[in-house]
């Protein structure tokens, strides 16, 4: 498997990849490949530091990712990012508010 830096790369780009796409076929087969990247990189605390350093990146569908990653491990900075993507509305509050709704209503899998 790639080291750390090289996977979180790939997070980066595959994220943006699926911000900018409209196609939900194409979107979804990006969205799987992000989750097994986030299982390989929260294995470890440098993994787990690179996702959560995309928790401030410039674009929403990274943050939005990035935060719905860190709540497998750390909530506090990942649920102030996604109330952050609610409100004010824009694109992809309504992915935000959703996960913060399953989040806090205990029904969120990390693991699948």
């Amino acid at each position: 498997m790639s080291d750390d830096g090289s996977l979180i790369r790939e997070y980066e780009e595959l994220a943006l990849l699926w911000d900018a796409e409209r196609n939900a076929r194409k979107s979804n087969r990006i969205f799987v490949k992000l989750h097994k990247l986030d299982l390989a990189l929260r294995t470890s605390e440098t993994g787990r530091a690179s996702v959560e350093s995309l928790l401030s990146h410039s674009n929403r569908g990274v943050r939005l990712k990035a935060a719905s990653a860190c709540l497998a491990w750390d909530s506090a900075p990942a649920v102030a990012v996604l109330e952050d993507l609610v409100d004010p509305r824009g694109f992809r509050s309504l992915e935000a508010e959703m996960t913060l709704r399953e989040y806090r209503a205990g029904r969120m899998r990390f693991d699948w």
